[in-house]
């Protein structure tokens, strides 16, 4: 729950900063209010240290610069469970197919640089498609077709 409470507090700050760390301070109130033997204490403290240490790598420093959905012409690209993706570089960003319940499917995309990258996809009859993925100055994403 804390690490939620950061994640609000960062994305949109100061919103939940007061719950997050309430949150944070309860943890050692638990562990000395509730646990007796001096063993369980010690066990307790150190798994919620690594704990918090783990969500504040993942929130106040995220790997990503943005994570996005690219959006695609549908009716150019009918994306669904049949398609694959690949990406050129996996230094510069990831890119895999969110498959919805009614069968079809999103582009979606995690940038770890501003540099473009090449995005293969395939569908279901052998056909690719290679897209180059870039972000501009406003992490907005530029889609341009290969061909």
């Amino acid at each position: 729950m804390g690490a939620g409470y950061l994640n609000t507090a960062i994305r949109s700050f100061p919103d939940h900063l007061l719950s997050a760390i309430y949150c944070f301070a309860m943890i050692p109130v638990f562990i000395f209010g509730i646990l007796r033997s001096e063993r369980s204490r010690i066990t307790a403290a150190v798994v919620s240290v690594l704990a918090v240490v783990i969500a504040v790598k993942v929130f106040v420093f995220p790997s990503a610069i943005i994570t996005c959905n690219i959006l695609l012409d549908e009716e150019k690209y009918p994306l669904n469970s049949s398609w694959s993706v690949e990406q050129g570089d996996e230094t510069v960003s990831r890119a895999w197919l969110e498959i919805y319940g009614d069968d079809t499917a999103q582009l979606l995309m995690e940038f770890f640089s501003d540099s473009p990258n090449i995005v293969t996809l395939r569908d279901n009859e052998g056909n690719e498609y290679r897209l180059k993925v870039s972000l501009n100055e406003n992490k907005d994403t530029i889609v341009e077709e290969i061909p």
